[in-house]
């Protein structure tokens, strides 16, 4: 989940994707604009691998990215969109709070299809 996107997260996501990993991602519908026009290489990774990306025009100012079920790094954000503060967190509880944190506010959101732009 993820209000705002640094390219460092952006090359995170690329870089899981790439291992194999599934990804889903809940980000801000200004988001995808964004990602489709300047980060054309890293969307079309996400396009041939295990991603799904839902959009929705409100998200709370924390990202939330979970890896499986280990751990979970949640991201506090500023008003302008600069990091304020990152937790990580591995516990078993905790990890199961923040999938129910992203579950609710999947449940808002639309499915994004990723669409290769044509040459």
């Amino acid at each position: 989940m993820l209000p705002v996107l640094f390219p460092q997260q952006l090359q995170f996501l690329c870089q899981r994707v790439e291992k194999g990993n599934s990804i889903e991602l809940l980000i801000h519908s200004d988001i995808i604009k964004i990602m489709e026009e300047k980060y054309e290489s890293e969307y079309e990774k996400m396009d041939n691998h295990s991603v799904e990306i839902n959009i929705s025009p409100r998200l709370p100012q924390f990202g939330l990215i979970i890896v499986g079920s280990q751990k979970f790094w949640l991201s506090v954000h500023r008003e302008n969109g600069g990091l304020h503060g990152l937790i990580e967190n591995s516990k078993t509880g905790a990890v199961k709070k923040a999938r129910q944190l992203f579950n609710q506010h999947q449940a808002g959101s639309k499915v994004h299809k990723l669409v290769k732009k044509s040459e």
